[in-house]
């Protein structure tokens, strides 16, 4: 298993996240996806140290798993990486 690589994406509910195009792009990044009710402050916290960039799936709330799977789809698309 290859080692987790920056950025690091923290998608959370947290009202201070900020939209996905604000994150420099990279040639690649590691999704982090929170359970139902989103992150502990702790472990935002902790990620944030590790230089996690806190980011917002917009203001609709989706279940972990369609989450997951909408992150994948939009850090592909911002990397241009869905088209020709």
């Amino acid at each position: 298993m290859a080692a987790a690589s920056p950025p690091y994406l923290l998608f959370s509910l947290d009202g201070k996240a900020k939209p996905l195009k604000s994150v420099p792009k990279n040639n690649g990044a590691t999704i982090l996806i929170g359970p139902e009710g989103d992150f502990t402050d702790e472990e935002m916290e902790c990620a944030i140290t590790r230089g996690a960039h806190i980011v917002s799936l917009g203001r609709y709330t989706y279940r972990s798993e369609v989450a997951a799977m909408l992150a994948v789809a939009l850090v592909q698309y911002e990397l241009g990486e869905l088209g020709p």
